[in-house]
């Protein structure tokens, strides 16, 4: 669980760094350039190649979790008051 959390949080600043990367670009008048957006998919690529086993476990797990059947049987038995 540790290393998911690192995962995630590493995720988390690469993703961050670049939403504001691509703000002050469409604030600025230069904008990207194809270079830069093609560098970009690139590293994001990589990074979902290199850890693909880690996020394919975390996705699973997560959806275990959302859709666990006594969850769902578990919702009928709740009463508004």
């Amino acid at each position: 669980m540790r290393k998911l959390n690192k995962i995630y949080l590493i995720t988390k600043n690469i993703i961050s760094e670049m939403v504001l990367k691509a703000q002050s670009a469409i604030r600025s008048r230069t904008g990207f350039g194809t270079l830069e957006v093609v560098i970009i998919i690139a590293v994001l690529l990589a990074i979902a190649l290199i850890f693909r086993k880690t996020l394919t476990e975390y996705a699973s797990k997560l959806i275990d979790a959302v859709f666990d059947e006594s969850v769902i049987d578990n919702m009928g038995d709740y009463q508004l008051n």
